[in-house]
């Protein structure tokens, strides 16, 4: 499969912004626990060594302006990198990049992704932001982001991949004829691609030995020029056959959460790390030192 990513998380896309220039960072931990009862995730997203996202002095007024935005609790988030940037508010990079309100227009047919997707979206929270600076200029963010109605979600990325394979003609190059009308058989029949539990998640499909073998070898592949393929591959805890389906697995660790860890793309250009840190400290903005992150972290977790 040539885009892979699409079986976990097609319909993202559509609610995406444009790539990340406005911050990067060198490493980020995202943690995801789900409570059934409530159908919450809760989602701890830590970017450590965030540095401004362009050059110059523009570049770190932008920069500085996305910290501050992010600090006053605005609901702009980032997994790992384009194109699981969130910006709902549109108050980070512009009056422009208000996402909401763009996806409102047209009005989506009621119970489609796209609808689904708006409903999910409008009810994230940003429970806490909190900026943690280093002796060493090390300026790291800790993000908690609670994500309510959260099978709303897994319901409209489900919906958005049947729809997507049913329609979709011809396979492209990693499937073989009886893999591909599987796929369009699975994807006709209302079954659910992914599942969540408090447990971990799930990822299923039929088993084909020929798009797994394609899929192994696209991770391997993109291992150092993308921050989300390494990511989620780094996590996965368990991948079986049962039932002629393949299942992927991301299994809660003792803490009852699931841990992905993001490196920053070995392709992105390392700008300037010092400029953003040193600005933040120069604002009024509340700091914490470097090691409440990990006391937050901790609280998170336990």
């Amino acid at each position: 499969m040539r885009n892979w990513q699409l079986w976990i998380v097609a319909w993202l896309v559509t609610f995406s912004g444009s790539c990340i220039e406005v911050v990067r960072w060198k490493q980020q931990d995202v943690y995801v626990k789900y409570d059934a009862a409530s159908d919450t995730a809760d989602m701890l997203i830590v970017y450590d060594r965030v540095f401004a996202g362009s050059e110059g002095r523009d570049g770190l007024a932008r920069a500085t302006h996305a910290v501050e935005a992010i600090a006053a609790k605005s609901r702009y988030f980032v997994i790992a990198d384009w194109p699981f940037e969130f910006e709902l508010d549109g108050d980070v990079r512009g009056a422009s990049s208000k996402l909401l309100e763009a996806l409102a227009e047209p009005t989506p047919e009621p119970g489609s992704p796209e609808a689904l997707g708006l409903q999910f979206l409008a009810g994230i929270e940003i429970r806490h932001a909190s900026l943690h600076l280093a002796h060493d200029r090390r300026l790291t963010i800790v993000q908690h982001v609670r994500l309510p109605q959260f099978s709303i979600a897994v319901k409209a990325a489900n919906a958005a991949l049947s729809r997507t394979y049913a329609a979709q003609q011809a396979p492209d190059g990693d499937f073989t004829p009886e893999e591909w009308s599987a796929w369009r058989e699975y994807a006709r029949s209302g079954k659910p691609w992914i599942t969540v539990a408090e447990t971990g998640f799930e990822f299923r499909a039929p088993y084909g030995s020929h798009w797994l073998a394609a899929l192994m070898k696209f991770i391997a592949e993109r291992e150092h020029d993308e921050a989300f393929t390494p990511g989620i591959a780094g996590a996965l805890t368990e991948l079986a056959v049962e039932g002629g389906e393949a299942i992927f697995r991301w299994r809660t660790d003792d803490t009852g959460a699931v841990h992905l860890r993001f490196p920053m793309p070995h392709g992105k250009k390392e700008l300037d790390e010092d400029s953003l840190a040193l600005a933040i400290a120069a604002s009024n903005l509340e700091l914490e030192r470097e090691e409440r992150a990990h006391v937050r972290v901790l609280r998170f977790l336990h």
